[in-house]
């Protein structure tokens, strides 16, 4: 598996691309400044030590980058989700930190799949 394949499952971003055809830059928009809300969400529960916060924004990341084939962003709010429904607030600003870094290493491999031209 390349790296690309472990942030993004490319088969399954272009199955959306052709499902939304003309739509599809603004779902990837949309989904994008979604997923930076939810993990501010996270950031602010967090501070408050609100757990079930914590627990209910990175379950919405979780599966809202599931259905974009975001396998690391996925996995790193899973890995949140987890300890918020735990009540286990140890070690959750390392994990939102771990989830910001892959959450821009996907908007990254996003913006170099635009630069490079589709296939006919």
């Amino acid at each position: 598996m390349t790296e690309t394949d472990r942030i993004l499952e490319e088969r399954t971003l272009a199955e959306i691309r052709d499902l939304m055809a003309e739509d599809f830059p603004s779902f990837i928009e949309h989904f994008l400044d979604d997923a930076a809300d939810l993990l501010d969400d996270v950031g602010r529960a967090l501070a408050a030590d609100e757990a079930r916060g914590i627990e209910i924004a990175a379950h919405t990341l979780k599966s809202s980058a599931a259905s974009l084939g975001a396998r690391a962003l996925c996995e790193a709010a899973r890995d949140l989700e987890v300890k918020g429904r735990a009540r286990d607030l140890a070690d959750v600003d390392a994990l939102l930190a771990r989830a910001r870094t892959e959450f821009q290493r996907l908007q990254d491999v996003l913006a170099a799949m635009n630069d490079r031209p589709r296939p006919n």
